[in-house]
């Protein structure tokens, strides 16, 4: 994959007046978000019990900590989007399935 396809993967948003690069994975069910991107951005996590676990593409199950909700500025829309917070997740954001079949 070269530079350019690997660029396209990526959205930049603006999340809290910061503008954040966001990986667009066609291939999670779920969006999610970094712990620690979480708390920098001060946004609130709430607890809550996943019926299913989050699995990485690497099969790895994900430490998912709770949910947050964001408010997301992307090209002069908002869109309010409720992310899984996950224990050192790298890249620290990216928008799933959910997220783009989103109305």
């Amino acid at each position: 994959m070269n530079t350019v396809e690997k660029s396209r993967q990526y959205i930049v948003i603006r999340v809290k007046n910061r503008n954040l690069q966001c990986l667009v994975d066609f291939g999670s069910c779920n969006s999610i978000i970094s712990d620690k991107l979480a708390y920098n951005l001060g946004l609130k996590i709430e607890s809550f019990l996943s019926t299913s676990p989050l699995i990485a593409a690497s099969g790895q199950q994900l430490n998912v900590i709770g949910k947050t909700g964001i408010t997301l500025y992307i090209n002069g829309l908002i869109i309010v989007h409720s992310f899984a917070v996950v224990k050192d997740l790298f890249p620290s954001l990216l928008v799933g399935d959910d997220f783009l079949r989103k109305k």
